[in-house]
């Protein structure tokens, strides 16, 4: 027995309109300079309530709050100084990390007297993140054979 064809009609989605391709999972992040001035703009002509323009804005009323307490305490919108990851190491500290790789130092060897001398615990990889940053990398010593006399005068001649 022969199947009948099935013909199936294709339709076309419609194109969605006002929506991002891939807004991402948290959809903001931090707030640029210019939002941060217009949400300070907004909050103090008294444009609409704090709530209405962070609907608007699509962030949250604390974001809000914390942007205009930063204006209102210091009279910019700036982040504070100070903020983000304290560096395990001071410029001392990488001076002598420099000196200690010039010296033909391992990263290893570097790392554990920086805790032994000065008791700062130290990765191997922040030592080599630190060189990187210097522009010093290790390189492979190549040991060279050495030519007696007999074979350089050969190779002279």
């Amino acid at each position: 027995m022969r199947k009948k064809a099935v013909w199936r009609k294709i339709v076309v989605a419609p194109p969605l309109v006002g929506i991002e391709p891939n807004p991402g999972p948290s959809g903001h992040g931090r707030l640029s300079r210019e939002e941060r001035w217009r949400v300070v703009h907004l909050a103090l002509r008294h444009i609409c309530r704090r709530d209405r323009f962070a609907r608007r804005m699509n962030i949250s009323r604390d974001t809000v709050s914390s942007a205009l307490k930063r204006y209102l305490e210091t009279g910019d919108v700036e982040e504070r100084a100070g903020r983000g990851r304290k560096r395990t190491l001071s410029d001392d500290d990488e001076k002598v990390i420099k000196k200690k790789a010039k010296a033909g130092k391992t990263a290893t060897v570097i790392a554990r007297e920086l805790f032994q001398e000065a008791g700062i615990p130290v990765r191997v990889q922040t030592v080599l993140n630190t060189l990187h940053k210097q522009n010093l990398s290790y390189k492979k010593i190549q040991e060279e054979e050495a030519i007696s006399e007999a074979a350089q005068q050969t190779r002279l001649q």
